[in-house]
């Protein structure tokens, strides 16, 4: 759903979704962008780090109008993707 259509053919197993994040302190990191292939939009972002979770808040403008979603750590195998 990317606006820019060159865009929506890309491969998301692999894909970058997260940049230009600043480390304060070894579990948060600011000022980043973070990538919603969902949407196809882009949104400043911040992320916390604790034990076996990834916070990350996804915002445009004012992080109070965002969203956080929760990742954890799997302790399965994972495979590459594969092209």
């Amino acid at each position: 759903k990317n606006p820019d259509e060159k865009l929506r053919s890309r491969f998301l197993c692999g894909l970058q979704i997260g940049r230009d994040f600043s480390i304060t302190d070894p579990s948060h990191a600011q000022d980043g962008k973070i990538y919603d292939p969902n949407s196809g939009q882009t949104y400043s972002a911040t992320m916390a780090a604790d034990d076996s979770q990834l916070r990350l808040r996804g915002y445009s403008g004012v992080s109070l109008f965002g969203r956080t979603e929760v990742w954890h750590r799997t302790q399965e195998n994972i495979t590459a993707c594969s092209a």
